[in-house]
């Protein structure tokens, strides 16, 4: 979101709008602002006396015996985990449940995960880039990021660390506090039986002291008196911004967003400092009263405001920089609806057409296939029309779409009972050239189950062409052909379905790849609730979400199922149960009934698929059965 002194000043008057359109981003904000303040609590001082650890005047004990205080610690206790969150349950079921749940919080803000929805990290609530490729090198990157972290910063620091760091932040030099920011494994040998740490291990201490964890943990500490944004894509597009821009030149003009970011520790502090008292002064919070906000406030403010749909905003920005990229991610997540989010977007289309245009007429206006007369092998450039807005099209791969469906070739046709063969354009080369002559609109191919077809022969010559966009490729029967700079390309696909061809590496270098994780809380906007006419009680609504919610826990958690985080289930999954409600009636409860019809017609034979083999383990069925119980038993 395009962000400057003006509007700034009138999301400050509109806050409580704001908050409440996304209350998501609101309540992670408030959350992370609980447990804060519940580390602070001096009950709960964290302390290391004689190599024992203390909570208040309680020890601390992994079993019998006390943890260890050095760096990875839970490597030594065989508390880590290589897959993602699995350590952070192992640490919490050492411990009684008056702290269990406080020891996932703490530990899912420091890891970046989502607090509904344990075990899925979202980019926007990441406090590490992965710009880091190793600790013996020096990019240690808190701006540059990328997709894929390459941290495992919950499953492998303690969370008393974090708490004793939070805790004594501003009196204790950093090199005291153990928290490890890459999974230890490579970096431990054997000495005379003990585990010991290679030097290159420990230069982690020294990345950290570059990068944003320990700066976004010092913000929150000090948080009455410097801005907190929340997470790593917060602050870095806060700094981005055109409001940002005249703070950091008045600070230094030699100042730059990337600097700032990748600052050392002790030197952003200074600065930090600073810069949040300019914010206060530019602001003007001594103004009227309907222009003034607290400091939390415009902390919270920039929190929600720089990550605002931020899933949208960063896979159109993937889309503009690499032409083609692949949304993958559990079944029911979205993938489609959100190509065709892009799609708009991409075709500029007005927020009048996105909302008030029927999907017929939006079809007829924007879809190549209704748009565009049928082209054949014979049409010169001439033939392919001029068009005054751009255009997509979607098509599905499977097993049986090939090259000449795609590009073109010889094809059999059947007339009048008489075979015969003809030489015919397929969609993408009869969508490139329409692209082709109309080079100011934009064109959006969402290809749907892109890896159900075999992608190097449905592609062919193509993948030259996808990386040096407006340059000649010579293809069978028809000569030079080339994909214009403004076509772009959308995939989708579920990275879970095994019986799927993969992309090979040379077709998979010229994607960019976004995931999309469940969003159930979206299920409240897809029932409306805010309308008369819900489909679903509001207060029925919300025990269903935590249903959802619950059942994607037991997947993956290491008492259930204790499958990856991707075997998750997506909300339009969910929101299949309206199959089951009687129609054309407003306000309704669901009950068991409803619930187990959607749990045999939909959720069962999904999970089925995801066990495949497992299923005839006798503790997988019971572990299924005891979910599924769950899952359809009545609410209080």
């Amino acid at each position: 979101m395009y962000l400057d002194e003006i509007n700034l000043k009138y999301w400050c008057t509109q806050k409580d709008d704001l908050f409440k359109k996304n209350q998501e981003l609101s309540q992670r904000f408030e959350k992370i602002k609980e447990i804060f303040n519940w580390i602070q609590e001096g009950n709960q001082k964290v302390s290391i006396e004689n190599n024992e650890v203390k909570i208040g005047n309680g020890p601390i004990k992994i079993g019998d015996r006390n943890p260890c205080i050095e760096m990875f610690g839970p490597a030594i206790d065989s508390l880590t985990a290589g897959s993602s969150f699995t350590g952070v349950y192992v640490q919490a079921d050492c411990f009684d449940s008056s702290m269990r749940n406080k020891i996932i919080e703490i530990l899912s803000i420091f890891g970046g995960f989502d607090f509904k929805n344990p075990g899925v990290m979202r980019d926007e609530y990441r406090i590490v880039s992965s710009a880091i490729t190793g600790v013996e090198t020096t990019n240690y990157s808190s701006y540059s990021y990328s997709k894929a972290p390459s941290s495992h910063f919950a499953d492998n620091t303690y969370f008393f660390e974090i708490m004793r760091f939070i805790q004594g932040i501003n009196e204790t030099p950093l090199e005291n506090f153990n928290i490890a920011m890459r999974y230890p494994g490579k970096y431990m040998k054997e000495v005379n039986d003990d585990n010991k740490f290679s030097k290159e291990a420990l230069t982690q201490k020294d990345a950290l002291k570059l990068r944003f964890p320990y700066k976004f943990l010092w913000m929150w500490a000090n948080k009455d008196k410097v801005l907190h944004p929340f997470s790593l894509m917060a602050f870095r597009n806060f700094l981005s911004s055109k409001f940002m821009e005249d703070i950091l030149n008045a600070q230094n003009p030699k100042l730059t967003p990337a600097n700032l970011a990748n600052m050392n520790f002790g030197e952003f502090k200074e600065i930090w400092a600073k810069i949040s008292e300019a914010v206060i002064k530019k602001l003007g919070f001594d103004r009227a009263e309907e222009q003034s906000c607290d400091l939390e406030t415009v902390s919270k403010l920039i929190s929600v405001l720089m990550v605002e749909e931020s899933d949208m905003k960063n896979s159109s920005d993937l889309l503009k920089t690499s032409k083609q990229i692949i949304l993958y991610g559990a079944p029911g997540t979205g993938k489609t609806y959100t190509a065709m989010k892009i799609a708009k977007e991409f075709m500029a289309c007005t927020e009048v057409e996105k909302i008030v245009l029927q999907e017929d007429e939006f079809e007829n206006k924007h879809r190549f296939s209704k748009k565009c007369l049928t082209l054949t092998e014979k049409s010169n450039e001439n033939a392919y029309q001029k068009i005054e807005n751009g255009l997509y099209e979607i098509i599905q791969f499977h097993p049986n779409y090939t090259y000449q469906d795609f590009i073109g070739g010889i094809s059999p046709k059947l007339d009048n009972g008489a075979l015969s063969y003809e030489l015919t354009k397929g969609v993408f080369q009869r969508f490139c050239k329409t692209a082709k002559v109309n080079p100011e609109c934009n064109f959006v191919l969402i290809i749907d189950e892109i890896n159900r077809a075999n992608l190097s022969e449905v592609f062919g010559e193509l993948l030259y062409a996808l990386e040096y966009r407006d340059k000649a490729v010579n293809i069978p029967y028809f000569g030079e052909f080339v994909i214009p700079s403004n076509v772009y390309i959308i995939g989708t696909m579920n990275d879970v379905d095994k019986s799927l061809v993969t992309f090979d590496l040379a077709l998979r270098r010229r994607f960019g790849f976004f995931r999309l994780d469940p969003e159930l809380d979206s299920l409240n906007d897809m029932f409306a609730i805010d309308e008369d006419t819900c489909l679903i009680e509001e207060n029925a609504l919300s025990k269903y979400i935590d249903k959802c919610k619950q059942l994607n826990i037991s997947l993956i958690a290491q008492k259930g199922l204790a499958l990856d985080s991707s075997y998750q289930i997506g909300q339009a999954y969910f929101k299949k149960i309206e199959n089951f409600l009687t129609e054309q009636i407003a306000n309704q409860l669901i009950s068991p009934f409803e619930l187990e019809k959607l749990w045999i017609y939909h959720i069962e034979p999904l999970l089925q698929e995801y066990l495949g083999m497992s299923l005839e383990s006798g503790e997988i069925k019971r572990k299924l059965e005891d979910i599924k119980k769950e899952f359809i038993k009545e609410n209080k």
